[in-house]
């Protein structure tokens, strides 16, 4: 008996750090990360596994980050990088037409149930099946997919992480709907300029009153509709819209969505508008994979490689800076920049970027003058600086306000170069400022010329009169409904399939409605695509007595 005491008092240690060992291969080879909190082993290991398989069918890795190997048209080989899942089935496993080309649905409810009277019928897959098709191309039955579908060589492990991320592929209906009614939000903070505030909120409330009176009758279609269209029957939703209105200071805004959000989830949100950058509405649509339409903002929440989930008109005065860095790197000489801005207002945002990308560019100086709390603006101060510096090219990232009380500019300050204005900081449209002589003075205009905003907003006048909608803030009114447009068209292509991820993936694959844009020329959409305008017109002005027209522009598309 004392031996075996004795024993086991080595043993039991033993099989303890057999046991630190193998955890610790799993955690090495990225099977398994450290416990988290509240969580078993087990369930932790579930989690990592369909993290892998997220990897491989969004990105064409394996875990040790290796491109996946397959083939496609027979014998043509390939990396998954090229030919991610993703690319063709979506990001939310739902498919769509390409071209000519129709891509099945594979999401959990698609796989593992059978097809029936319909194109490429089979039974209801297996694990083993559904391996088998992703390595052989091969249906249950003996049918062949396309040649274009690739046949990937997954091992095993692999493979198993694959199919379990599958399962939970858009598997249930997305947070903020019912039988009956399908719930939105817009975001607003309260220091925001009243009338913009106002023309906002005017336009979605209408737009959703508008969508509700039209389908008062859904609900007999529901249970009355032709049989042929039962998945249209089930679509009919009445839109309620939910106006959550941010409070305080910025760093409480997150607490705030949470709160919001816990009250009632909301299955998308549109357009929107808050003081300063977007940001932290930004984060909290990723966070909760909200999707986010078109909100009013020149100061987008800065999208990254993963992010997703909010689409936006621009990136504003960032776009413009990299459209006056672009026209600026065309020019033969290698220019000496000096931007004026004020310290910690917008146009210091703009004045970043072009820093940023300039500063790196050999042969190019760039140069700051920092207006101060209290400090003037004056065509005097920045003709002696530009002088003193050598400058030949001149940003003024400053609002209309500080240019034209700078007062008269005088023949003796001329300036040697090309002058830079934002026209985002000069209300977006071509405004009254002081003549300035110089050798060109150059506007920066993402926006539709004038008369085209004309042309287009006369369609929308339409609309807004017959609802009494004051024509104020007509770039939020534009912008706004436009968004709503955006939002109707989405869930009409998901049908009866809500899935938030279905509902982006259908929105980048398609522009029929950019015509109705009042404010933005050239909206493009595609796949991870966050930005719809993607350059700005670059304006030569004319001045008269008393106001700056355009005379000639050319369209800059600025690299990355």
């Amino acid at each position: 008996m004392q031996r075996q005491l004795e024993a086991s008092r080595y043993l039991i240690p033993f099989i303890f750090l057999i046991f630190l060992f193998f955890v610790d291969c799993f955690v090495s080879c990225g099977l398994v990360a450290a416990v988290a909190p509240g969580m078993n082993l087990a369930e932790q290991a579930d989690k990592q596994i369909i993290a892998l398989g997220r990897r491989i069918y969004r990105q064409g890795r394996l875990g040790n980050g290796a491109p996946v190997e397959a083939f496609v048209m027979g014998d043509m080989k390939v990396l998954g990088t090229q030919f991610t899942c993703m690319n063709c089935h979506g990001r939310s496993g739902m498919g769509g037409a390409e071209g000519k080309t129709f891509t099945l649905a594979i999401n959990s409810p698609a796989l593992f149930a059978p097809r029936k009277a319909v194109y490429l019928e089979r039974a209801a897959y297996t694990d083993k099946s559904l391996a088998a098709v992703i390595r052989t191309g091969i249906i249950p039955g003996g049918k062949k997919l396309s040649s274009a579908m690739p046949a990937y060589h997954l091992p095993d492990q692999a493979m198993t992480a694959l199919i379990a991320y599958l399962k939970t592929l858009s598997s249930n209906f997305s947070p903020g709907l019912n039988k009956t009614s399908i719930h939105f939000a817009t975001v607003i903070s309260e220091n925001v300029d009243p009338e913009d505030g106002k023309a906002m909120l005017s336009v979605v409330r209408k737009f959703f009153k508008d969508k509700n009176s039209r389908t008062r009758y859904e609900a007999k279609r529901r249970e009355y509709g032709p049989f042929y269209q039962d998945y249209r029957n089930k679509a009919y939703r009445d839109w309620v819209l939910h106006v959550w209105t941010l409070h305080g200071p910025r760093n409480r805004w997150p607490d705030q969505l949470e709160q919001l959000y816990r009250q009632q989830p909301v299955f998308a949100m549109v357009s929107g508008m808050v003081e300063g950058a977007w940001r932290p509405v930004h984060q909290f649509c990723e966070q909760h994979e909200i999707p986010c339409l078109l909100p009013n903002t020149d100061f987008p929440g800065g999208v990254g490689g993963k992010d997703f989930y909010t689409l936006y008109f621009s990136e504003g005065l960032a776009l413009e800076a990299r459209v006056i860095a672009a026209d600026i790197k065309t020019k033969r000489i290698k220019p000496h920049v000096v931007q004026v801005y004020r310290t910690a207002q917008q146009g210091s945002f703009g004045a970043d970027i072009v820093r940023g990308v300039l500063g790196s560019t050999q042969g190019i100086k760039v140069s700051d003058w920092q207006l101060k709390r209290g400090e003037k603006f004056n065509w005097r101060e920045l003709s002696r600086k530009a002088h003193q510096l050598g400058a030949d090219n001149v940003i003024l990232w400053l609002p209309t306000n500080e240019l034209i009380n700078a007062g008269e500019v005088s023949r003796a300050e001329v300036f040697p170069g090309s002058m830079y204005l934002s026209s985002s900081l000069l209300g977006g449209y071509f405004v009254e400022i002081p003549h300035i002589p110089g050798k060109q003075v150059q506007l920066v205009h993402p926006f539709n010329p004038p008369e085209n905003q004309e042309v287009a907003f006369k369609r929308l006048q339409i609309w807004l009169d017959g609802r009494n909608i004051s024509l104020q803030s007509r770039r939020i009114l534009g912008q706004t409904y436009y968004a709503c447009m955006i939002l109707g068209k989405g869930l009409a292509h998901i049908k009866n399939h809500f899935y938030r991820d279905y509902f982006l993936d259908a929105l980048d694959h398609g522009n029929a409605k950019a015509m109705f844009s009042i404010n933005y020329p050239r909206l493009s959409y595609g796949p991870g695509q966050r930005y719809l305008a993607k350059g700005a017109y670059v304006y030569d002005l004319k001045f008269s007595s008393d106001k700056a027209a355009p005379t000639r522009g050319h369209w800059v598309v600025p690299g990355r």
